[in-house]
């Protein structure tokens, strides 16, 4: 027996008598399908249905579309005030049918290097995506050529937040983005330390062999003070000895690791930036800005030396990947 069937927003809650509750979630895609859909005679390539309203770290946003036809690729853009791209998501159902994709409400991460260990929290979970209104956009490529469908999305903040405003969650959003575009700043400068190295080891490995002691001695002399200097500041912006999870709870945490870790604290609940946080994040934005321009520095110094010496030998020069900033 069925007592009672209630429509809330977009679930339909269904009591049974002395047995259950039944909750068939996010009914908004099953308001907007047709009889053709049902019956798999929809002639169109691709449909992406309106979706039901996000709220942050409640709901997340459900993302259905129907394909018409089979598609070698079907993905996903989420895009901001302006058209800015927030997140892409690659779809995984490409079969004619109904198919769902889920976004987490999640911008983009920061920048991450292989075997990173960090206390701090994950670098690569972006930030809360803040209330207000977003566009989704439905790419589907197949045999006949791309098919594209938008529509908005809503994302609202929880209700039960009383004392907090949208307002208040836009300025958290600002000061996270600023975070994690530093943290990618960071990351991205280790990772630049270890492409030079790795070209470092080669020119003063295979590429020496046979060659002149005295020319050998002259690249070398310059390779150890090009990697003198990129190993100071590698060490200043990662904690270099940490090699398994373990390993974090025995040595000091560097720069990235504390950014991540404020981005971590400002996101553990939904308010507005305190100015102790606003003040910390000055703080190691100072302290990057010295180490990359520390970085900055031995490029423009110790590498030019040792190019000098690669050419003079008739060596290849080291390419340094991307430059260090400074904001």
């Amino acid at each position: 027996q069925v007592s009672d069937l209630v429509v809330e927003a977009r679930d339909v809650v269904i009591a049974t008598h002395g047995r259950a509750f039944w909750v068939l979630d996010n009914i908004a895609p099953l308001r907007q399908m047709t009889a053709e859909m049902l019956a798999g005679t929809e002639r169109r390539a691709a449909q992406l249905f309106a979706p039901a309203a996000a709220v942050r770290r409640v709901y997340s946003a459900h993302l259905d579309y129907y394909l018409g036809a089979p598609a070698d690729s079907v993905w996903l853009d989420i895009l901001g005030p302006g058209g800015r791209l927030v997140r892409s998501l690659a779809a995984d159902g490409r079969r004619p049918g109904m198919h769902r994709a889920t976004w987490d409400l999640r911008y983009t991460g920061a920048t991450v290097f292989p075997g990173i260990v960090l206390e701090g929290g994950d670098p690569r979970r972006g930030m809360w995506a803040p209330p207000g209104r977003y566009m989704v956009r439905l790419t589907a490529r197949g045999p006949t050529g791309v098919v594209t469908e938008s529509c908005e999305l809503v994302v609202k903040k929880d209700p039960r937040l009383s004392d907090v405003t949208d307002a208040d969650l836009r300025a958290q959003f600002a000061l996270a983005e600023q975070i994690r575009d530093k943290e990618s700043a960071a990351n991205e400068a280790v990772i630049q330390i270890g492409a030079l190295r790795q070209q470092l080891r080669t020119r003063l490995g295979r590429d020496t062999l046979g060659m002149a002691r005295g020319m050998i001695e002259r690249i070398a002399e310059s390779g150890t003070l090009l990697e003198r200097g990129i190993a100071a500041v590698e060490q200043e912006i990662y904690q270099v000895k940490n090699q398994s999870p373990k390993d974090k709870i025995a040595f000091p945490i560097r720069l990235n690791d504390r950014l991540t870790g404020l981005r971590t604290s400002l996101e553990s609940g939904d308010e507005r930036p305190t100015a102790a946080q606003q003040r910390i994040f000055l703080e190691l934005s100072r302290e990057l800005d010295v180490q990359l321009g520390r970085l900055k520095r031995t490029l423009g110094r110790d590498l030019s030396r040792l190019n000098d010496a690669l050419r003079a030998a008739g060596l290849a020069p080291i390419v340094a990947p991307g430059r260090a900033t400074v904001s």
